[in-house]
């Protein structure tokens, strides 16, 4: 229960960050010019293209929390002691749930479009006759109301189980960076090689 609680948490976390960002570029464009952009993109384009690579991203985050929450927050997996809570907690979650995902393909479009390779299946998005709709969100107004009830869901669970994890459990919460990423010197690439036998390629 403790590591399911812990990644919900994180992934909130996640999203909130994300959320705050999408909605700060909408009313701050002297923090968009902060960043050293190219003379013939224009403000409002750049501003756009920023702001759908983090509605893009807080998309998965989004489902990376539902994930968790549909896979691992049930009786399923949690230990036996818990079940009867959590069946509790997800009987009353479940309009949360329901609303965050009306409307919405959002692991649909998640799993086509930004995480993986363009394909329904093994059918190609971007060419044939597969024609696929997706209703994500879009707008700064639907983050921050998914923001909304995402840290409503997450302040139930914690109220419901804050007494059953260890006491220390709450004073790091933030995950040490060496648990995801390795220790080791910036990873140089062979760039030079691989132009010369780019170069060298000849068609057949």
């Amino acid at each position: 229960m403790t590591e399911v609680i812990r990644t919900l948490i994180e992934e909130s976390d996640n999203i909130n960050l994300k959320t705050e960002l999408i909605s700060a570029l909408d009313v701050n464009e002297d923090l968009l010019r902060q960043f050293k952009i190219k003379p013939e993109f224009k403000l409002a384009t750049t501003k756009t293209l920023y702001g759908i690579q983090l509605k893009e991203y807080c998309i998965i985050n989004i489902c990376s929390f539902l994930d968790e929450y549909d896979t691992f927050f049930s009786i399923n997996y949690v230990e036996t002691l818990y079940k009867t809570r959590v069946i509790k907690i997800k009987k009353f979650l479940k309009p949360f749930i329901k609303e965050i995902k009306r409307d919405y393909n959002l692991k649909d479009y998640r799993n086509h479009i930004l995480a993986h390779n363009l394909r329904d299946n093994s059918k190609s998005l971007l060419m044939g006759d597969v024609v696929k709709t997706y209703n994500f969100p879009k707008y700064t107004e639907e983050f921050n109301s998914i923001n909304t009830i995402i840290n409503m869901i997450v302040h139930i669970v914690v109220q419901e189980f804050e007494n059953d994890l260890p006491q220390d459990y709450w004073h790091d919460k933030v995950i040490s960076s060496n648990k995801i990423v390795m220790d080791r010197k910036i990873k140089v690439f062979d760039l030079h090689n691989l132009e010369e036998l780019r170069r060298s390629f000849i068609k057949e």
